[in-house]
């Protein structure tokens, strides 16, 4: 994935040669039997937002391990508007993907009509894509225009 090595330096800037603390919810394997985590730091830092405010990765719902979700998305959101790290890499993310009321992901691409009434909803599984491509890979239908 692009913006991956980036994340990882960021990630070892956050981490290391600090003591960490791994917090389960929920669930604390993902279907691929990662494990599935909040790292705090002993300053109280919690390590997953910091990459999200930096733009260092994607939120992407989960409808179980729910307790910082309201502030994943709010620092998620930040990152996009702002333009930091990933998001100012891929150039403008503005590519809208999103669920209908069936569960079908479709992505909006800027020049369609009705591109700038689309919201985007993190809590409902929406997402800001980097391009079409990018839209397809993760497995969204063009909409259509």
């Amino acid at each position: 994935e692009w913006f991956s090595n980036e994340a990882t330096k960021l990630t070892s800037d956050l981490i290391l040669n600090k003591n960490i603390t791994l917090k389960t919810d929920v669930d604390n394997l993902d279907q691929y039997g990662r494990t599935l985590g909040y790292i705090f730091t002993d300053d109280g830092a919690l390590i997953n937002q910091k990459l999200l405010e930096m733009g260092a990765g994607e939120y992407f719902l989960d409808n179980q391990n729910i307790k910082y979700q309201k502030e994943f998305i709010s620092s998620a959101e930040t990152a996009h508007k702002q333009g930091l790290g990933m998001w100012k890499t891929c150039g403008p993310c503005n590519v809208k993907g999103n669920y209908d009321i069936h569960g079908r992901r479709y992505y909006h691409l800027p020049s369609y009509r009705h591109h700038d009434q689309v919201v985007i909803n993190l809590d409902k599984g929406d997402r800001f894509l980097c391009g079409e491509e990018y839209a397809i890979k993760a497995g969204f239908t063009r909409a259509r225009e």
